[in-house]
């Protein structure tokens, strides 16, 4: 029958989701931050740097009160054509 799928699709869901449960808490308990960010690329290096000069963390961006209005207006028109 249909439910017989059901043991090895949850094994699969749970194989495929330990990874990224296992990353979270990793950099949770490592680094006190969850979010490692990624600085393979020029400009991910520089956000990095700007927002630790900016602010003292790296992991807290500084972002004003213009850019999240602009952000706000890029989601609402990106729903819009969705």
């Amino acid at each position: 029958m249909w439910f017989e799928i059901i043991p090895s699709f949850a094994i699969i869901t749970v194989a495929l989701a330990v990874p990224g449960v296992v990353k979270y808490f990793g950099h949770q308990l490592i680094f006190g931050n969850a979010n490692i960010r990624d600085k393979t690329n020029r400009w991910e290096r520089y956000m990095y740097q700007r927002d630790e000069r900016l602010t003292g963390d790296p992991y807290k961006a500084n972002v004003s009160k213009i850019s999240k209005k602009v952000f706000v207006y890029f989601i609402m028109l990106l729903c819009k054509y969705i």
